[in-house]
């Protein structure tokens, strides 16, 4: 459940440096590129690629944003925040063809031919300069692989860093995934029937939809409770 939480951390990450800074001392084994059972190594040269990635984009932007195209910083981004973007699709189930889905677990050429530029159309920006990836899915997130299990006589998927194996549990169960219809929060759901991510959202909705129905109704009701008293009293008299 922990790893499911992090996944739905990492789907409401923002697009400050704040926001990644604070998500990696939260989740700092997030990206591990270790096996499930193998030992967590002293340097994770994936985290440190994607974190340092999106620090370089965030400095580029603030130090050339005279010079670069007004909606640069709204329709470019850093593969971190790419890879976010893949996630929200997945959890909102907008990912018909499994492109997203495919991407994140390693499997790039089905993504490939599933049209994952169609699933977010964002420019990947390359760390270290104001290049773009021509292929932001090549050579980042491990691919899984199926392995055998001769105890069992099964065949398994492994993958390469907890990310992908938080969200391959996930999919198994995906009803858990569920976006806040008040507040637009990713959440894991603790039942079925929960819609919304906490009692406040839930409150706040009711009160919504009480007032909205107030304003919509309630001086029609008010007219015919009116009109109503007005017959009564013609009646009596």
């Amino acid at each position: 459940m922990q790893d499911f939480e992090a996944l739905a951390a990492y789907a409401n990450l923002g697009d400050t440096l704040a926001s990644w800074q604070k998500f990696r001392l939260g989740w700092p084994n997030f990206f591990s590129s270790s096996t499930s059972e193998g030992v967590q190594p002293s340097s994770n040269n994936l985290a440190e690629s994607l974190y340092t990635s999106a620090k370089d984009w965030d400095r580029f932007c603030s130090e050339h944003s005279a010079r670069l195209p007004a909606d640069y910083r709204s329709h470019t981004i850093p593969i971190l925040l790419w890879y976010r973007e893949l996630l929200r699709a997945v959890w909102r189930r907008s990912d018909p063809n499994g492109a997203a889905l495919c991407a994140l677990l390693g499997f790039q050429e089905q993504a490939r031919q599933s049209g994952i530029g169609e699933v977010v159309p964002f420019n990947v920006w390359h760390s270290g300069s104001s290049s773009l990836l021509t292929d932001p899915i090549a050579n980042i997130l491990p691919p899984g692989k199926p392995m055998v299990d001769p105890s069992t006589c099964t065949i398994r998927w492994e993958f390469g860093c907890q990310f992908q194996r938080a969200l391959y549990a996930l999919v198994e169960s995906l009803w858990l995934a569920k976006t806040c219809p008040q507040c637009g929060k990713y959440f894991i759901a603790g039942k079925t029937a929960q819609k919304f991510c906490s009692t406040r959202c839930s409150g706040e909705k009711k009160a919504s939809a009480s007032l909205d129905f107030y304003y919509r109704h309630g001086r029609q009701h008010r007219q015919k409770q009116k009109n109503s008293v007005k017959e009564s009293a013609k009646r009596r008299n």
